[in-house]
């Protein structure tokens, strides 16, 4: 017999995944200020399990129920798992946090994507619906020129952005091009598709800005636009892999050559982040 942790549907999938890695932070706190006790085996494998699993969210409706709970709780009088769940519900969900942790994959991680224009904006509307897509000019996958894909190619990249100009100045808008291997997960797709539309975003708020002109100084800016959005892409969108990062020496280069729009790439304050939600199927 199987037993259920908890009912899906009774659960708020959109919470946001900063939420979840709130929690995981307040369970650890809870850790290291002797609140959770290190006898309780379980409540240590879920912290050591789901820290691990925390950028592979695929259902992390039932991830972020539980650890929310297990935050709020008063760990150090009671044995969280053992009282709330049950020891057999807590003995498979301590089961299902290691195997996710272990790597092996969730439903519909396998299931293949149509890789089309059709599914790019469906699934764009279900992750980023609150994304202001009136600064994109173009958004495909089967329609890219040979240019832009060596481009990708040769960077290793899986999506490319592209600024638009009006007479040298930026537009504040963008063309966005992904290569079909963008689509080889849900997961892979949401992550490279929340990549480039924050390049669109800070494109945008470089409207009416003189376009650098020389291969120094468009390096720095790339460099400055890089540094953030992965910053972005491991904090809001829960990618927890080794990112490229600027070397010390190019983060002063980029802030004292562009101290204004270090400024605005700050994205902790841009509304459409608010809305971001990995859910797949749809």
């Amino acid at each position: 017999m199987t037993t259920k942790i908890l009912k899906k549907e009774n659960l708020n999938s959109n919470i946001p995944i900063s939420m979840l890695k709130g929690a995981l932070l307040n369970l650890g706190i809870q850790k290291l200020t002797g609140n959770l006790k290190e006898e309780s085996l379980l409540e240590t494998l879920l912290i050591d399990a789901a820290a691990k699993a925390v950028g592979d969210y695929t259902e992390n409706d039932y991830l972020t129920a539980v650890l929310l709970s297990a935050g709020n709780s008063t760990i150090n009088k009671s044995n969280f798992l053992l009282t709330t769940l049950g020891y057999t519900t807590a003995t498979t969900f301590a089961k299902g946090m290691i195997n996710i942790a272990s790597g092996k994959k969730l439903k519909n991680q396998d299931e293949i994507l149509p890789i089309t224009d059709a599914f790019l904006s469906e699934a764009r509307k279900v992750w980023f619906k609150d994304f202001p897509m009136q600064y994109i000019k173009k958004f495909t996958v089967e329609n890219i020129t040979e240019q832009n894909k060596i481009a990708m190619i040769n960077n290793g990249s899986h999506g490319l952005t592209n600024a638009t100009t009006i007479d040298g100045f930026f537009s504040g808008n963008s063309k966005v091009y992904f290569l079909p291997d963008a689509f080889s997960s849900a997961n892979h797709l949401f992550i490279v598709m929340g990549h480039e539309l924050m390049h669109v975003y800070q494109n945008y708020l470089l409207k009416g800005e003189l376009a650098p002109k020389t291969t120094d100084d468009k390096r720095i800016l790339t460099n400055a636009k890089e540094f953030f959005t992965y910053q972005y892409q491991k904090d809001i969108l829960g990618d927890n892999k080794k990112l490229p990062a600027c070397t010390p020496n190019e983060i002063r280069e980029f802030m004292a050559r562009y101290p204004e729009y270090v400024k605005k790439f700050q994205y902790n304050g841009y509304s459409w982040l608010k809305s971001i939600n990995f859910k797949y199927p749809f």
